[in-house]
């Protein structure tokens, strides 16, 4: 339970500038609500943070499990997962974005660079559970569905100068949230449950334990 609490602590910083961009650059596309675009007198996404973190509690609950360091293996698993594809694209975007505009050796240098980061993170996915990882891809390339929508709505700022963030049509916003919230929920709470040895593994301590007594019985 420490070292989950220490791994929390640690990470809060990044994940939550993370999450709150994330969301930020999404609604400046069009594709989420403008509520996320909206910032405070310190440029802070303050509104969309607190949707994300209402969301976030969610998914806690749905991956709720007997003890804490279980629990908290189960969700920064998943989380890894959906966010090593895109690291894997950091990596290869180095080589497109730095070719051209920098020495050969450097390009050599940052080319070899990725391709080590892009195989790692290949690795790191292949060991990672098969179930999670399932669910945590499928929810990763259902997003591709919305790459058309982006793609659109950027041509849009840049020819005809609306600015980001500005009115897309409403059900491309909210269809994109809700897609999103159920994707997240359904996928978190699909990947919890399983069986080892004829136990079901519940998401609730007392679930566990009466599943394990039914077993039994």
């Amino acid at each position: 339970a420490i070292c989950a609490a220490l791994g929390c602590l640690g990470s809060l910083a990044g994940w939550t500038l993370l999450v709150g961009q994330t969301a930020k650059a999404a609604a400046d596309d069009g594709l989420f609500a403008g509520v996320f675009a909206r910032v405070n007198s310190k440029n802070v996404p303050s509104a969309g943070l607190a949707i994300v973190a209402v969301i976030m509690s969610v998914q806690v609950l749905a991956t709720m499990s007997p003890s804490a360091s279980e629990q908290f293996g189960k969700i920064a698993s998943i989380a890894v997962i959906m966010t090593l594809l895109p690291y894997i694209y950091s990596c290869i975007a180095i080589k497109v974005l730095g070719y051209g505009k920098m020495p050969s050796h450097q390009f050599t240098f940052y080319t070899i660079v990725g391709l080590i980061g892009a195989v790692y993170a290949l690795w790191a996915m292949v060991g990672s559970d098969g179930q999670q990882t399932r669910w945590s891809l499928i929810f990763v390339i259902a997003t591709i569905v919305f790459y058309e929508l982006s793609i659109n709505r950027q041509r849009e700022i840049e020819e005809t100068h609306v600015h980001p963030g500005g009115r897309s049509p409403r059900w491309v916003r909210y269809l994109a949230l809700g897609v999103t919230i159920v994707a997240l929920v359904a996928t978190f709470w699909i990947s919890v449950g399983r069986h080892k040895a004829d136990v079901l593994h519940a998401r609730s301590p007392a679930a566990g334990v009466q599943a394990t007594q039914q077993t039994g019985e």
